[in-house]
């Protein structure tokens, strides 16, 4: 950013001016030096007082005078969502293009009129941001940079060249910690910043639907997996021949009573009746159990019940095996609020020695489980004196859950196929559908079992309650930043696959130039900032790729450093960070190609960890919005 001494600002400055314009002015100084971040916006807020202060002000008082984003007063050391980001620079956008719109305040009825328009022009700045000389601001830039997990967040040499430009008093540099997206699915920073949801009625008001318990039974059993869909989703079946139909002398209990199973009658009626299915591994000697060895013609008259289940495993030598089982049971939902009944909350010491016991995930550790005497074959014999072959089991990719039990139960609701993307690929994490349609936080530190299987559970009965109106929006619903923007002046620079993603696969006036390297990208910004006709958004992905390669890292902070040292005093400087994202992007691509029912290679347990760990490392990223260090005048200067 260029940089000039300031002048002494004093009335004498303008000697040419009327007595009434001196007065002017010295308002309008007061007003672009004096930063205030206790609100929304400071200094000078629209364009026309800008051009009214720059005709009345010494030129070279006015080089370094120009935007700045700061965090306000008592919200410092915060960590923000991506769309926040996108919220402020839609705004900031809206105040380059649309100026008058942000003149005057806004009635409540008339924000609400301009919402239902879903455009661009509806956005409000996020609680945490205070931006002093809105006015003035003139373009904007953002760059998107990708970094391998070897790279730090912060970039070094960029936060130096920050802090000590900060120092001289001509760059203002804001750093927000930044979470780019919620669940296990990877996003990039381009899909938090370039898109908005487009509105949804993801409740429909209670008042107006009133259903029995038999009816939302009824609606639930329209949502269960088909046969073939169990198949192509990995569901354990049994198999053909098994000798689990041999043993069928007993009616299904009431209630679950563990201390009445022991284990040496457990074991012994597992290996009566229980079955090896097709997709175990060899030395996989666990049997499984099927709850149709119950059915009788006593039970087919009998409603069915609705449980949620979910489970915590822990890694042995076979795989994954079960360390705790929940299941809940729906008893009402009545006035927007579901009641359930814990039936089982089990602790399970792992047949085989455990190698990892994924704390992280699953809440388990050595203490956890050293007292624990329960094993997998008591739990099967409980689950098959209580479950009745009608009855529908409700959990979030509950495959992996009954797999866990060894249990083959052909009635079951999975959340994560009931509120996949319309695409049918993009399958919502648990802990994402729980805060966007419920707006409860769950799985804060480790998961719970218990707190997971009445979150799932909820999902489906309210799904069953408000239909199909009860969703996540997908992609395919997503609105482009770039929408109602084509009086603007954009371009933007990148690889081709991430051109075609987010920019020209969208109906706009983009100038789009594909770059796959750094150096290219970062001529294309510097020439686009200083060309003759004004540039309103430059948008530019930047990769870094390669593990430990400093020179490239280095030549990356260069680049960095030459836009910010170039760029307007009047310009908006937006850099985003993201670690690791291609990598996770990368594994979830391979996992579900194992997935596939196509696929000959499984996807192991160190594969899961390996992708939960890029996930997570991409999750968390840095951004720095960067303008002008206007700062007030000393008392010499007034």
């Amino acid at each position: 950013m260029a940089s000039t001494t300031r002048a002494e600002a004093t009335d004498d400055s303008s000697p040419t001016l009327g007595k009434k314009d001196k007065k002017k002015l010295k308002k309008l100084r007061n007003r672009v030096l004096k930063v205030q971040n206790e609100g929304e916006r400071s200094g000078i807020l629209t364009p026309k007082e800008w051009e009214e202060y720059r005709k009345l002000e010494d030129p070279d008082l006015t080089r370094d005078v120009g935007p700045s984003i700061r965090i306000r007063k008592r919200k410092e050391g915060i960590n923000v969502e991506g769309a926040q980001h996108r919220d402020l620079l839609a705004w900031l956008l809206k105040q380059i293009l649309f100026p008058e719109k942000n003149e005057a305040p806004v009635s409540k009825k008339r924000k609400r009129e301009e919402n239902q328009k879903e455009t661009i022009h509806t956005v409000t700045l996020p609680p945490w941001v205070s931006i002093h000389n809105p006015g003035s601001i003139s373009s904007i830039t953002a760059l998107e940079i990708h970094l391998p997990l070897s790279a730090s967040l912060k970039l070094d040499r960029v936060e130096s060249f920050l802090e000590s430009s900060g120092g001289k008093g001509n760059i203002c540099s804001t750093k927000i910690r930044t979470k780019w997206f919620q669940g296990h699915t990877p996003r990039s920073i381009s899909d938090s910043l370039l898109y908005f949801n487009s509105k949804h009625n993801k409740k429909s008001k209670p008042e107006n639907i009133s259903k029995s318990i038999a009816e939302i039974v009824a609606e639930l059993e329209g949502m269960l997996i088909q046969p073939l869909e169990l198949e192509k989703e990995g569901y354990p079946g049994r198999v053909k021949g098994s000798k689990a139909h041999e043993y069928s002398s007993w009616t299904p209990t009431e209630k679950i009573d563990m201390a009445t199973i022991s284990l040496e009658d457990a074991t012994a009626l597992v290996e009566k009746i229980g079955f090896r299915i097709e997709e175990q591994e060899q030395d996989d000697d666990q049997l499984y159990i099927s709850t149709d060895t119950t059915e009788s013609s006593s039970q087919s008259d009998q409603s069915p019940r609705v449980f949620g289940m979910d489970c915590e495993m822990v890694r042995t030598s076979t795989g994954s095996e079960l360390a705790r089982i929940t299941i809940v049971q729906f008893q009402s939902f009545q006035d927007g609020i579901m009641t359930t009944t814990t039936i089982m909350d089990e602790l399970v010491k792992p047949d085989k020695a455990v190698l990892d016991y994924l704390t992280r995930h699953s809440g388990m550790t050595p203490k956890v489980l050293e007292p624990v005497t329960t094993r997998l074959s008591q739990i099967q014999v409980a689950l098959l004196c209580f479950l009745r072959p009608n009855d529908i089991l409700v959990g979030h990719s509950l495959e992996n859950d009954l797999k866990a039990t060894r249990l083959v139960h052909a009635r079951v609701i999975d959340t994560a196929l009931l509120f996949r993307a319309s695409n049918k690929r993009t399958k919502f994490s648990l802990k994402h559908l729980a805060a966007y349609l419920l707006q409860k936080k769950i799985q804060a530190g480790s998961h719970c079992s218990e707190e997971d299987a009445s979150m799932a559970l909820e999902l489906a009965i309210r799904r069953a309650w408000f239909g199909e109106s009860f969703q996540v929006p997908s992609g395919d619903d997503r609105r482009s930043l770039f929408e109602g923007l084509s009086s603007a002046r954009i371009m933007c620079a990148g690889p081709a696959d991430w051109l075609h993603s987010h920019i020209t696969s969208n109906a706009n006036g983009t100038h789009a130039l594909g770059y796959e390297g750094i150096a290219e990208c970062k001529k294309a910004v510097l020439a686009w900032q200083s060309s003759q006709r004004k540039t309103d958004f430059i948008y530019s992905q930047w990769n870094l790729q390669n593990e430990n390669d400093e020179k490239s890292l280095k030549e990356l902070e260069d680049a960095v450093i030459e836009v910010i040292e170039k760029m307007s005093s009047t310009s908006i400087l937006l850099i985003s960070l993201q670690q690791n994202h291609h990598c996770a992007k990368k594994l979830l691509k391979q996992k579900r190609i194992c997935k596939s029912h196509r696929a000959t290679a499984g996807w192991s347990t160190e594969q899961e960890e390996s992708l939960l760990d890029a996930v997570d490392d991409s999750r968390n990223g840095t951004v720095y919005w960067i303008g002008s260090a206007t700062t007030e005048p000393s008392r010499d200067e007034r």
